[in-house]
């Protein structure tokens, strides 16, 4: 059954994967007319979550961040459909690092890296762009999907690029080619954990908010360098990054610097431009469990 779902997946997405980007976007629109205004998808948890992350917004703007948020949502959809045909050139083309010297000088120091994401503007094709810019070993962290149909369909699409994709039960495999050859493991930072009582509890986006520790702690752990990369959208479907280090010394850094950092850097980011962040998912469903700290945030953000 699984074998024939797959099958049945591939003859309906790639065909669209091979249509031109123009193409896509007529899709695109499309699919926003329905998602948005027929069949509204989660459109009451992504307006609650942006009027509450933004208190001193209007209704009105509320409005129309959630309406741009669910175009670019759209485009997220059909660019993802995309990846099952990109090619190494319209990848370049589409998703720059702005900052290569960056990794450059961090391989030639021979440090690993602990690298921070998240589910802003086109987080997926960070997956194809990166060995383009890394000399790392790299290495994305993923949560496997149920349905294995699916999950060999997209592990068929992400790896074909040169990057390893490690579910979370295999994380710690990867740790030891870390300490091995320089290597890079790249992690989305801004999921909701599933145990809220071991999580890194402090204030974010307006909302009291459990953060993995998995970048500081691994960067404690095995001495590795933590960059953040910032995305922008230059235009539809076209994106640059900038890689910020946040350190090269982690063990030098007070306990939760790093994961301060890279959330200031995150909220940063989101306040620029609300409407990039993935709003569908609830990221404040459960409460602060009662006798776990709220972590005050940093109010000088630079190394000890």
């Amino acid at each position: 059954m699984n074998t024939l779902l797959y099958y049945l997946l591939c003859a309906l997405i790639y065909p669209l994967a091979y249509l031109p980007m123009w193409v896509l976007h007529r899709l695109s629109d499309f699919l926003f007319l329905i998602i948005y205004y027929l069949i509204p998808y989660r459109k009451k948890v992504v307006s609650k979550q942006i009027a509450s992350s933004f208190p001193e917004k209007s209704a009105k703007e509320v409005k129309q961040i959630t309406r741009e948020f669910y175009r670019h949502f759209c485009d997220i959809i059909v660019e993802s459909i995309k990846s099952f045909a990109i090619t190494p050139k319209e990848v370049a083309a589409r998703h720059k690092c702005i900052t290569p010297e960056v990794p450059k000088m961090l391989f030639e120091k021979g440090l690993s890296i602990s690298g921070v994401s998240a589910h802003y503007n086109n987080w997926e094709w960070f997956v194809f762009s990166a060995k383009t810019y890394f000399q790392h070993e790299v290495g994305i962290v993923y949560r496997p999907l149920a349905s294995p149909a699916f999950e060999r369909l997209v592990r068929k699409s992400r790896v074909r690029m040169g990057a390893d994709l490690i579910p979370t039960k295999d994380v710690s495999k990867f740790y030891e080619k870390m300490l091995q050859t320089p290597s890079m493991i790249c992690l989305a930072a801004d999921q909701s954990p599933r145990n809220v009582s071991r999580s890194y509890w402090t204030s974010f986006l307006n909302h009291e908010t459990p953060v993995y520790f998995g970048p500081e702690k691994i960067a404690k752990e095995y001495n590795c360098a933590v960059i953040f990369a910032k995305t922008r959208k230059v235009k539809r479907s076209h994106y640059e990054y900038e890689l910020i280090v946040i350190t090269e010394n982690p063990r030098e850094t007070p306990h939760g610097y790093i994961t301060q950092k890279h959330l200031s850097l995150l909220e940063e980011e989101i306040n620029e431009n609300p409407a990039y962040w993935l709003w569908t998912h609830r990221r404040w469903k459960r409460g602060r469990p009662a006798g776990i700290e709220l972590q005050k945030r940093f109010v000088h953000m630079h190394e000890s």
